[in-house]
């Protein structure tokens, strides 16, 4: 997979990030224990997540190196994981909270991962994900 350049990306860093404020706020419920931001990025996307939900085990997945790198500067107390978040991840076991945004719309077959990640859900976990307008 191509790496991503984050000084490019992280021009428009205000914009790209409200989008995940809005989806983690729109999630109820505050006992989520183990969470993963799928397609994380820089770490924005995980930012709010580490803020809203402070106690929980949260990792991060990408496939980017350099995108990786300015993650791990972003947030702190993070597992972040290079990996191509296409392929199936159960290795990583159940977490009760997988949030993906602006990420999805990057894989061949959405269809395959989103089944893949409901797999890695516990019993009442939850699947946030949300998909900006995208044109091939």
């Amino acid at each position: 997979m191509e790496d991503w350049n984050v000084t490019l990306y992280r021009q428009f860093e205000k914009e790209r990030a409200q989008p995940s404020i809005d989806l983690v706020n729109r999630i109820e419920g505050d006992s989520f224990k183990r969470i993963i931001d799928i397609g994380c990025g820089s770490g924005m996307s995980t930012l709010p997540l580490r803020n809203r939900f402070k106690e929980a085990e949260i990792f991060g997945a990408d496939s980017s190196p350099s995108m990786l790198t300015q993650a791990k500067e972003t947030v702190e107390d993070v597992t972040w994981l290079e990996r191509d978040c296409s392929k199936p991840m159960d290795d990583l076991g159940q977490f009760d909270l997988i949030f993906s945004n602006a990420a999805l719309q990057w894989f061949e077959n959405q269809a395959k991962v989103i089944k893949n990640l409901s797999g890695m859900l516990l019993p009442k976990g939850l699947l946030a994900v949300q998909i900006p307008y995208f044109r091939r």
